[in-house]
Order: structure tokens, then C-alpha cells, then sequence
């Protein structure tokens, strides 16, 4: 039979027993490989940080989660349309430099095919 010393009181408890039968404190109910181990309340994280820390993981869990699936989205149909009204105006004007109308033809099918559209304006 193993005894260990209460940290409150200093009194004889039993390694076994959960509360010390001369103060009342709780202590650890596990023995411990020292011989004479602390008996009282256990030296940790209060439970508001603990569950702090578990809110604030779960919290970066889902900003995380939400700019991976903004970054994956595809193109917007908005910027479609701006890219057959800029070509539109090239065409309806003469070009500013060489190639500049089958550049933005170029970024228009690129669009087409993220978009999936069937066939290019």
C-alpha cells in the first residue's frame, strides 16, 4: 500500500484514494513511480484556454478552407463580358500596337474554356 503526502495539509492519504480524509481537497487518483508523490489539484491549462486554443485552430481550419475555395474558383461570367466589350472596342477602333486584337481574342478563348462554354463569341 502506497502513501503519499497532501500538498494542502500534509497529512497520511492513501495513493489510491481521490480526496484527503483530513482537509478534503481532490487530489490525483493515479499513482505515480515516485514514493511519496504531490496529492492535490493537477499543474495545467484552465479549461478557458484550452478551449481557446481548439477554438482558434478550428477558426484558422475554416478561414483556410474558404480562401483555398476562393482561389480555385473558376472566372467569373463579369469578366467575360468585360473581355468581349474590350475586344469589341478594339475592333470597332483601329489597334494601338501590333496584335493587340488577337491578344485579347486569345484571353477571350481562354475564358471560354475555363467558363465552359461552348463556343467563343
Amino acid at each position: 500500500m502506497a502513501i503519499a503526502i497532501c500538498e494542502f495539509c500534509g497529512g497520511l492519504v492513501l495513493m489510491h484514494s481521490t480526496m484527503c480524509p483530513h482537509c478534503g481537497q481532490r487530489g490525483e487518483a493515479v499513482p505515480t513511480r515516485r514514493k511519496v508523490s504531490r496529492f492535490g489539484a493537477r499543474q495545467g491549462m484552465p479549461l478557458v484556454v484550452r478551449r481557446l486554443i481548439v477554438c482558434s485552430i478550428a477558426g484558422a481550419g475554416a478561414i483556410g478552407c474558404l480562401a483555398f475555395a476562393n482561389w480555385v474558383r473558376p472566372a467569373s461570367r463579369q469578366s467575360l463580358e468585360e473581355a468581349v466589350s474590350e475586344c469589341d472596342a478594339i475592333r470597332d477602333t483601329e489597334e494601338e500596337f501590333p496584335g493587340e486584337l488577337s491578344a485579347c481574342e486569345a484571353k477571350l478563348v481562354k475564358l471560354h474554356a475555363v467558363l465552359g462554354d461552348a463556343k467563343p463569341m
